[in-house]
């Protein structure tokens, strides 16, 4: 056994497993998207505050900070009620309808620049608390790791594109001229909201396992009990016995559970392997939904 060979072998695998996941692959657009509105904004929000709201009574670092602040006090009661009552795409949808107004609203100067703040700091908030936790409800769970470490690396892709862009327009339209920035924000957060919907139908199609909620379903399976040995006398004194009965030697047997044979009693669906060493259940374990496995 070549162990280099097997280990390239499963990582082929799983890369195959997270390509045939459309849903995956849309939760990815959706979190380069809505981080692409958020990051590189609050990394030139002190200065485009500064071109966008000159007459501002308020200090531009408390503007600053106000998405930060938002997010870090409500983002755990956001991801608490996603895990009590579900509807993932719902909020995704909510929080690319909440970044669209707030960016528009900035570029256009409509009012007060605490408004908008406040919606970007309310839609990070979402985005952080909805869409990391949605993984693992559309991927296997053998390939967490892999979609989590892809998830990252496309958000970092985009959050490193998305300022390159920036400084073309800035350099095109002038440097003091952060109008057209956030035109680009704003059509980045209605991508976002459009790929929510296609991820919201997804759902739909596939059993709904971001709709359902989470809170009070089993987080693993149960265990599934090994088969014991046999010697082949027991064998023989078992091929004997009349389905159900009582055995003489409690030494084989499954040792009980949902889809085991009773230890000491032969099980209607029970048959014996040759030459009658092991004694193997016929039906299958019980089946869990997929919901029922995250």
């Amino acid at each position: 056994f070549d162990e280099g060979e097997g280990g390239g072998d499963d990582e082929m695998c799983t890369l195959s497993v997270l390509k045939q996941n459309m849903g995956f692959w849309l939760l990815c657009i959706h979190c380069m998207l809505a981080y692409g509105a958020i990051s590189p904004f609050n990394n030139i929000s002190s200065a485009m505050l500064t071109s966008l709201c000159p007459d501002s009574s308020i200090p531009i670092p408390f503007l600053q900070s106000i998405p930060y602040t938002i997010s870090a006090f409500i983002t755990p009661f956001i991801g608490a009620t996603v895990d009590a009552y579900g509807k993932r795409q719902a909020w995704m949808v909510v929080s690319g309808v909440i970044l669209s107004f707030s960016h528009f609203h900035l570029a256009f100067g409509w009012g007060n620049p605490v408004v908008p703040l406040t919606g970007i700091g309310i839609g990070y908030s979402i985005v952080a608390g909805v869409v990391w936790p949605s993984v693992v409800c559309v991927v296997d769970p053998t390939t967490k790791g892999a979609a989590f470490g892809m998830l990252t690396s496309l958000q970092n892709f985009c959050q490193a594109m998305v300022p390159l862009v920036i400084a073309a327009q800035l350099e095109e339209y002038g440097a003091n001229n952060y109008q057209p920035p956030e035109l680009l924000f704003a059509a980045i957060s209605i991508a976002a909201t459009i790929s929510a919907v296609a991820l919201w139908r997804w759902d739909q199609l596939n059993g709904g396992p971001l709709w359902d909620a989470t809170v009070g379903l089993p987080t693993t399976l149960p265990p599934t009990p090994a088969p014991k040995r046999m010697t082949p006398g027991s064998a023989e004194r078992l091929k004997l016995l009349p389905e159900g009965s009582d055995g003489r030697s409690k030494g084989y047997g499954y040792g009980g559970g949902e889809s085991g044979v009773e230890v000491g009693k032969r099980s209607p669906g029970a048959e014996l392997d040759e030459p009658g060493i092991v004694v193997k259940e016929v039906f299958p374990p019980k089946s869990h939904s997929f919901s029922q496995l995250l």
